[in-house]
């Protein structure tokens, strides 16, 4: 379906091809972005009219990320004057340097703060904000190094991790066999409790009976030694 000259005073054919570069690289992964954009023929045709952008989407693509954020801090200007881009511009920029400052940053394990800062076209203290604000926002899992001018990133040691939650499973198995043991002995020697409070009542009944039977056998010989003591 074509639209022909519908929208022609709404937005013109390279004013759209500028807003789907931007917005591509701002939220498109890299995997969507190709196939969305540089793969695709209807994408291209919007494109064509922008040289300037698609070379935009070139660099950002290939990891020419320096001329990438130089063709778009050069374009800045026109594009705040743009009356729909205008708004929305400065969240657009920060999500293009927030992506572009990842997938930079995550080729390493540690990079020095000014050859990140080199490699992005940006000073020392540009690349240092922005790396501590992704980190707080949770984006980055890193940590700077001020002293050093270092970035390190946060890199989970799966080894290590396997090896304690083995170990931790040891210990709870011993802890376990333990416990087992020791009701196994306590039953063998009879410690072990019945959890009746009633008991048998035939037990206690010949138990009771077994008593007053002793007491009874006692009685006569006390009855008698009194008698021996009054007959004297």
């Amino acid at each position: 379906m074509s639209f022909g000259n519908s929208f022609s005073s709404v937005a013109v054919g390279e004013d759209v091809g500028t807003y789907t570069i931007l917005c591509g690289i701002a939220a498109f992964s890299r995997p969507r972005l190709k196939s969305a954009l540089l793969d695709s023929d209807k994408a291209a045709k919007l494109m064509d009219p922008v040289p300037h952008m698609k070379q935009i989407l070139s660099d950002f693509y290939g990891g020419r990320y320096s001329s990438c954020l130089a063709a778009l801090r050069q374009h800045r200007p026109t594009f705040i004057l743009d009356i729909y881009l205008s708004e929305h511009i400065d969240h657009l920029y920060e999500q293009i340097e927030n992506k572009i400052m990842l997938q930079y940053c995550s080729a390493f394990l540690s990079i020095k703060l000014p050859v990140l800062a080199d490699a992005l076209g940006l000073s020392v203290e540009a690349v240092t904000k922005q790396a501590v604000s992704l980190i707080m926002k949770g984006k980055l899992q890193a940590k700077v190094d001020s002293c050093n001018q270092v970035l390190h990133a946060r890199q989970n040691d799966e080894r290590s991790t396997m090896y304690e939650k083995t170990a931790d499973s040891g210990e709870a198995f011993v802890a376990n066999a333990h416990k087992t043991l020791l009701r196994i002995n306590m039953a063998k020697h009879k410690f072990v409790h019945s959890g009746r409070r009633n008991g048998n009542s035939s037990d206690k009944a010949t138990g009771s009976s077994q008593r007053k039977a002793r007491s009874h056998s006692r009685m006569p010989e006390v009855d008698l030694r009194l008698n021996t003591k009054l007959e004297n």
